[in-house]
């Protein structure tokens, strides 16, 4: 009888450890599953954070952008009274600016859209960078698109010859 008392001791206590085993692997590889989840989801997660800044930082760029247009930024009725706000900031540095050339041409080689114009200057350094500054103040929103300064040696120090190319926008 006590072999039989040992033997149903010794396969209880096998069956024993053999449950505990199980319990343990199956509730290591549940938490195993869940960490997994977790990792999926805290990427999704700040994914998702990143999208809601970027969409953030986006609206407030749009709110700066209804601010200007509020404040008289907009678009011209047409290139010519662009033009002349131009020509009048470069008429207002009197001598120390001297336009060589100015020219129009619609963007891409579009026919009837003069909204690019193409300027070459020649004039004191400090009054053309002011005029720059100056054109940031126009009624109309209006962008550089390319700028070229250059010094020609032939010229005395402080003068400069510019090629810059201004975009407006036109009314349609």
């Amino acid at each position: 009888m006590e072999k039989n008392t040992n033997l149903v001791f010794g396969i209880s206590f096998c069956l024993f450890c053999i449950i505990l085993y199980a319990v343990i692997w199956f509730s290591l590889h549940v938490l195993y599953e869940d960490r997994l989840e977790y990792d999926q989801l805290d990427a999704e997660r700040n994914n998702h954070n990143g999208i809601i800044t970027s969409l953030e930082a986006r609206n407030e760029n749009l709110k700066r952008v209804a601010a200007l247009s509020v404040n008289n930024a907009g678009t011209v009725s047409d290139a010519v009274s662009f033009y002349a706000m131009v020509r009048q900031t470069i008429d207002r540095y009197g001598n120390n600016i001297m336009m060589l050339s100015m020219s129009t041409s619609g963007r891409n080689g579009q026919e009837g859209k003069d909204n690019l114009l193409s300027l070459k200057l020649s004039g004191n350094y400090y009054a053309i960078m002011n005029m720059i500054a100056d054109w940031r103040n126009l009624p109309a929103a209006s962008k550089i698109t390319s700028l070229h300064i250059k010094r020609n040696h032939d010229l005395p120090e402080k003068i400069i010859e510019v090629d810059v190319v201004l975009e407006v926008m036109v009314e349609e």
